[in-house]
């Protein structure tokens, strides 16, 4: 009986080493692939940047000579550079998943009443109407995102 249990303890052990090395393969790997993702998105960006303005600029100062015809293939062009930009966007989104996150904090709107922060006289003044500061909720944001933010 020991024999068979020494014989057990030592398959279950054999399984959770190999489990662990290919627990931190998937980890190495993943990291790879998200600094993969990171300078692939950044490198993207500068040619399509490029496609993108001199497509707006050539439809600006030649698109009244241009038929019909051409004009629609460079709204092909300026549409397929929307879509990768989008798709470029998310691949930089998913390079920083795992990226360190500041930490939240618990925020309540109506103390931009009580501590202005810069702009606040124009976001004031602007033409939205109904803005009401009585019993807000608070709310859960990045202090990065809201520099005079309050803390509960």
């Amino acid at each position: 009986m020991r024999a068979l249990n020494a014989t057990l303890e030592a398959r279950v052990a054999q399984r959770t080493l190999a489990l662990e090395q290919q627990a931190l393969a998937l980890q190495r790997s993943n990291a790879e692939l998200e600094r993969f993702a990171y300078i692939a998105s950044h490198d993207l960006q500068e040619p399509l940047r490029t496609i993108t303005s001199f497509t707006e600029l050539f439809m600006a100062r030649s698109g009244d000579q241009l038929d019909a015809r051409a004009r629609h293939y460079l709204h092909f062009v300026q549409d397929g550079s929307a879509r990768m930009k989008a798709l470029i966007d998310d691949l930089l989104a998913f390079s920083r998943l795992n990226a360190e996150r500041p930490p939240r904090v618990w925020w309540i709107p109506a103390n931009l009443c009580r501590r202005p922060w810069p702009g606040w006289q124009t976001a004031l003044q602007s033409p939205v109407r109904g803005w009401r500061w009585g019993r807000c909720q608070p709310l859960l944001v990045t202090p990065r995102n809201w520099p005079s933010c309050s803390r509960i």
